[in-house]
């Protein structure tokens, strides 16, 4: 199976960037109220150099990864579609669409809209990603 990206680790490392991202804030903030000019500028270089860091991961992981098309029958998950199971239970969604009799080279995108995968390192939704597409075959 074809994943897109969302794992444990990669979402972990998501939400601990964000809360670590705005306790820093918060200090630089209150030491420069206080007037605490030293752990301000220790805050914002951290802060800082957490946010490149950040962004070189983010990158490296959107320039390197590639797109790649799934042949007919292969599997990736569609989180869109949230209808609940339960264990050994399945199910299956036709997708119908009209295009052009003349069409060629048919790919279908299946991915889910949610905002902060964007911002997910390594996930198909991501800046410069690559796209995971799936082949589709005419009807007869």
């Amino acid at each position: 199976m074809t994943t897109d990206g969302l794992n444990p680790l990669t979402v972990l490392l998501f939400v601990g960037a964000v809360l670590a991202g705005v306790t820093l804030t918060i200090l630089y903030a209150f030491a420069r109220v206080t007037k605490r000019q030293p752990f301000a500028r220790i805050t914002l270089r951290v802060l800082l150099g957490g946010v490149g860091l950040y962004l070189l991961l983010f990158l490296g992981a959107s320039v390197s990864s590639h797109s790649r098309v799934l042949a007919v029958g292969a599997e990736k998950p569609t989180d869109g579609m949230k209808r609940k199971l339960i264990p050994g239970e399945s199910y299956t969604t036709d997708i119908v669409f009209n295009v052009p009799a003349d069409a060629k080279g048919l790919r279908l995108v299946l991915r889910n809209n949610d905002p902060e995968s964007a911002f997910i390192i390594g996930h198909e939704n991501s800046l410069l990603h690559g796209k995971t597409t799936f082949a589709l075959v005419k009807a007869s």
